[in-house]
Order: structure tokens, then sequence, then C-alpha cells
């Protein structure tokens, strides 16, 4: 049965159930013996009370305690709409866990992962949060697939250890990338738009970095460009550079949206400018160049390179090595749709911008 038909006969059901007594009513007006008041009050049908949800539990358990449980299927395999050509699915299904991550021992508004994830020898590593404000808390994890276990990294409340009322992000917006030097690195944001205010004595958002053998935590930097949050923001594993599109405060003195380099060796910010990338930036290992759109905008595609610019450069098309691939993504300008093939980007000579995978609105 699909659906629509489920939702049909929902509602037919429903006036069924709502119409018979009032048919029946009519019925007896009908007649000529009269109702009396009583009776015709005690004809009209009774309001359903509303359903109430189910409080949810805390920590999060699935059933029977289990820690985790598994799923294989062939139709993990079925495509839920025509291929296009050349595209091709694999033979054998996979086998998806499904598990609750830990730390989530309190509601929040809601607890939910923003940041992309990173895999490096043989584990997985991302981050949750809270989403509180003004005064939230998040968490960066291990995820062991052969063990499938969680090994807690990073809790961000206690490594900032800040005084009660002042602010504390709720999220890790960021990737969770992992440097040469071993370490994972991030950056954070707030868990509301109102937070971040001289009032929750707000100063600026962190860029962070955890050790996975060891568990240690330690902050880079605070508000490395003042009074702003890091939404944006992903790492040059080799050059150790972070790089960072941020979100204004609510202090009335930075509204515009920045792009910042920022050497996490030697604690130095290398460049700051305006027109910043909201929420992705596109890192092109073998070269170090960044390249992004100004804000929520289609265009014009901006690069950065981190040897040659001192600042980032607005470009039309970009003519990719095979060297400095940018990793088979999507583009699209007004002349259609752009992809990066071989080492080309084919498409158009007009502005390009990436294909969002998610929404951008303002968070």
């Amino acid at each position: 049965m699909n659906r629509r038909l489920m939702q049909c006969v929902g509602v037919a059901v429903t006036l069924v159930m709502w119409c018979g007594p009032m048919a029946a009513a009519e019925l007896q007006e009908a007649s000529p013996k009269k109702k009396s008041a009583k009776a015709e009050n005690a004809a009209k049908p009774t309001p359903k009370a509303k359903a109430t949800e189910p409080a949810l539990e805390f920590p999060p358990r699935l059933p029977d305690g289990a820690k985790s449980v598994s799923d294989s299927s062939r139709e993990f395999l079925e495509p839920l709409e025509p291929l296009l050509d050349g595209v091709s699915i694999a033979k054998t299904p996979p086998t998806v866990d499904f598990a609750y991550f830990p730390g989530q021992t309190y509601p929040g508004r809601p607890w939910s992962n923003w940041g992309d994830s990173s895999f490096a020898n043989g584990k997985y590593y991302t981050a949750i949060g809270d989403h509180l404000a003004p005064q939230g808390n998040a968490f960066v994890f291990e995820y062991d697939p052969k063990a499938k276990s969680f090994r807690q990294l990073l809790d961000l409340r206690k490594l900032l250890a800040l005084p009660d009322g002042h602010y504390t992000p709720g999220k890790i917006h960021s990737r969770v990338d992992l440097g040469q030097d071993g370490w994972l690195y991030c950056s954070t944001h707030r868990g509301s738009t109102n937070a971040t205010t001289d009032a929750n004595h707000y100063e600026g958002d962190w860029i962070v970095r955890c050790h996975p053998e060891t568990a240690k935590a330690e902050i880079v930097a605070r508000g490395p460009l003042g009074k702003r949050c890091i939404p944006n923001g992903t790492l040059d594993p080799q050059r150790m550079i972070f790089y960072g599109g941020t979100a204004p405060g609510n202090t009335g003195d930075n509204a515009e949206v920045m792009f910042f380099a920022y050497d996490v060796r030697q604690h130095k910010l290398l460049y700051s400018g305006s027109d910043g990338p909201q929420r992705y930036m596109i890192f092109a290992a073998s070269t170090g160049r960044i390249y992004y759109t100004p804000g929520l905008t289609d265009g014009p595609l901006m690069r950065f390179d981190p040897a040659t610019d001192v600042a980032r450069i607005a470009v039309k098309t970009v003519s990719v090595s095979g060297a400095d691939r940018v990793g088979g993504r999507a583009w699209s300008g007004s002349g259609g749709v752009a992809r990066i093939r071989g080492g080309d980007v084919l498409g158009s000579d007009r502005p390009l911008r990436l294909l969002r995978s998610r929404s951008s609105r303002r968070r």
C-alpha cells in the first residue's frame, strides 16, 4: 500500500468514527419522538485526547541493551532511481553497524553531528555536540570498526575549563582532520545564534586538537579572528595549516564572513580576508590549494595557494593538473555542470560553484 493511499484510509476512518454518531442523531431527530437535551448531549462524540509522545531516555539504548546491531541486505544495492550511463553498483552488499554515541546522558537541542569525519589507521574520527547555548558541550570520538567500540578523545567543556556563565560551544562544526604530527584538529561553533554576546563573555571560538593514542587534548587558538565562530574548517595535514571560514558573533562589529589560514605549529595567523566561505571548502592535498565560493553566493570561485598567494584569487576556470586533482567534486556554472575529470575542470569558462550536499542556511 503506498503512502498516499495509507493517508486517505486514515482520513476515511476518522470521518466514519466522527460522523457515525452524528448520523444517528439526525435519524432520531427525524422520528416523531423528540429527544431531550440530555440525550442530545449524550449523542455527541467525545473528543479524543491527543496522543503524547513517549519521553526520550538518556542515555539512549538499543533494544535488549545491545551495544550495536548490524544489518546487511541485497536491498542496499537497489538504486532508488535510474542510474546514469557508466555508473555501476557493487555486487556484494555492505554490512552496516548501528550504535549510539556515548556521552548523551542528558537532553540536547538536539544532539547532532555537523562536521565531516575522517578515517585513519583503521579508525573513524568524528564529533558530536549537544547544541545547547550559551553553555554547550561537544565531544570527539574514535570508533574502532573491528571492535565496534567508541573511545572519547575530547570533552570540550572540560578542556576549556571556563567559569560558570561563560560561553562554551555546543558544536564542533568543522572537519576532524589528522595532521602529520599525529594530532586531530577541529574548530568550534555556537549552539545558538544568540549566544555569542558580551554578556556571555564571548571572545571568539576555538581551534582545538586531541591525540588519538593518548586522548590528550589542547587548545591551539582562541578567537584567531576575534569575536567570530568557526563553523567551517579543514586542515592541510602536510603543511599544518588550518583553514577556516567564520560566522559573526552578536557583538555588532564583525558582520562579514572571513577566510583565514592559521599555522598550527607556529601558532601564527598567516592570512585573513573578507568574503570567506560560510560552510565548506575544497582542499587539494597535492598543492595545498584551497577552493571556495564567498558566503552563500554562486561565485566567483576563489583560490588560495599558500606557496604563492598573498591573498585569495578569484578564478573563472581552474586548470587542474594531474598533481592538483580536487577529487571528483561536481561544480555548477551558468553554462551548465562542470566535473573534474582526469585532471581538468570541464564545462564552462563562467563562474563555477560547488554543489553543496546539505542545506547551507545560517546555523
